[in-house]
Formats: structure tokens, C-alpha cells, sequence
């Protein structure tokens, strides 16, 4: 990457410093864009910000014209990752707007407002998240993502429970917890058919009436697609 400006800020004169980039600190002459195959504009001044994407249009070569994105040849959208999802957004040459709108998907991802299930088959997981004593508000963000990406849920009747509402209507929800009337699982020993199941599932995750070394059982039982069992 090679940028041409007659002054530049510390944190660009730092990353030409590392190598992560060639400065030059002059104007722009036309032939800077010989040989590129992409240009962006920055330079705040609408005509000269012209010329450079006049200069780029003429050798074919794909521009981002800064100040005017309705004659633009190309965008830069905006852009966040969470995990393995990676999303782009562009608002019709508003970049302001479209970084509004990836912070807001960016933290719709991270709380597991969207649906981040896997839809292919992959190497599954097993996470423990704690709900607290039952308030919702209490759990942590990754805590929220975890079971938006669940497929199999084991719940008890201290987590929780109004985010067990959250789920998509095929996510498996299995009640461990004990209440004064019932037990419906005595100990893991006795439902490890669970695991043996053919499952579809990729990820299960488990509330805090589980034990690690249960969850460390479950984790090493392949399913029948020869994944294994995820939190």
C-alpha cells in the first residue's frame, strides 16, 4: 500500500515506519496511479479527489472517490467480524450511516440476536454458561451468543428460563434440574444415551447444574455423523 500525502498523522507515519506501508510526503501527480489496481481518495478537496478517480477511470482501474459516491467507481463498505461471521454493509455511499448500521449488526451477533447457527456439518463444542441466579440480565454477552448458536440446550430451573424463550423453535431444550415433584435426570450416568443419539446437532450448551467432567464426557462421545457433541 503506498499513500501519497504532503503531511501525515502519527499513527501513518508509525505504520510506514513498521513497513506496513509506503508513504510519500508530497502532492499527487497523475502517474501515482500507474500500475495499481485499486485507488482511494481522501484528500477532502472534491477536485482534486475528481482528478484522481479521472486519472484511475482512464487506465480501467477500480476508485473510491471520497467525495462524491454517486460518480464513484467502487465503495468501501463497512465492515465487522464476530467469530467466523464477517459482514459488509453499504449504505449508499453514506459511510457515517453504514458504520451505524455494522455496530448495530456487529451487536445484534455478539448478544445472539441473529441467528448464528451452523447450517453444515462441522467439529462441534461444549460450553458451560452461567445464568446467575436466574436473572436474565446477569448473563455475560458470550453467554448470550453461546446459545444462539446452540443446538441442544440442557437447562435447570435456577438459570435462567426466559431465555430459554429466545431460542429458534427446533433447539432442543432437556431439563436437568430437580424441582420438590420431579427428577428428570438422576445423574449423567444414566441419560448418556443422550450423546449416542444420531444428532444433528453441533453445538450443545449446558447451564450450571452440569459438571465439567460430565461436559468433558459428553465433548469425547461422537454422534452418529461423526462429530461431536457441542456446548
Amino acid at each position: 500500500m503506498t499513500v501519497v500525502a504532503p503531511v501525515a498523522s502519527d499513527a501513518l507515519r508509525e505504520l510506514a515506519a513498521s513497513g506496513l506501508l509506503t508513504w510519500e510526503p508530497r502532492t499527487y501527480l497523475s502517474s501515482d496511479v500507474d500500475g495499481v489496481w485499486f485507488v482511494q481518495t481522501a484528500t477532502g478537496v472534491p477536485a482534486m479527489d475528481a482528478q484522481v478517480a479521472a486519472d484511475a477511470e482512464a487506465q480501467r482501474i477500480w476508485c473510491v472517490n471520497a467525495s462524491d459516491h454517486e460518480s464513484s467507481a467502487a465503495w468501501t463498505p463497512a465492515v465487522a467480524v464476530v467469530d467466523d461471521v464477517k459482514i459488509a454493509i453499504n449504505a449508499g455511499g453514506d459511510p457515517r450511516r453504514a458504520m451505524a448500521l455494522r455496530d448495530a449488526v456487529a451487536t445484534a451477533l455478539e448478544t445472539g440476536d441473529l441467528p448464528l447457527r451452523r447450517r453444515r456439518a462441522s467439529t462441534g463444542s461444549v460450553a458451560l454458561v452461567g445464568g446467575g441466579p436466574g436473572d436474565s440480565g446477569l448473563i455475560t454477552v458470550r453467554g448470550r451468543r453461546l446459545l444462539g448458536q446452540a443446538d441442544v440446550v440442557v437447562a435447570d430451573r435456577l438459570g435462567p428460563r426466559d431465555l430459554l424463550q429466545e431460542l429458534a423453535p427446533d433447539v432442543r431444550v432437556i431439563e436437568v434440574g430437580k424441582t420438590p415433584a420431579t427428577t428428570p435426570c438422576r445423574n449423567w450416568r444414566s441419560t448418556g444415551s443422550w450423546w449416542r443419539k444420531p444428532w444433528p446437532a453441533t453445538v450443545w450448551c449446558g447451564s450450571k447444574a452440569a459438571t465439567p467432567t460430565s461436559w468433558a464426557a459428553a465433548a469425547r462421545k461422537p454422534n452418529s455423523a461423526g462429530r461431536t457433541a457441542s456446548r
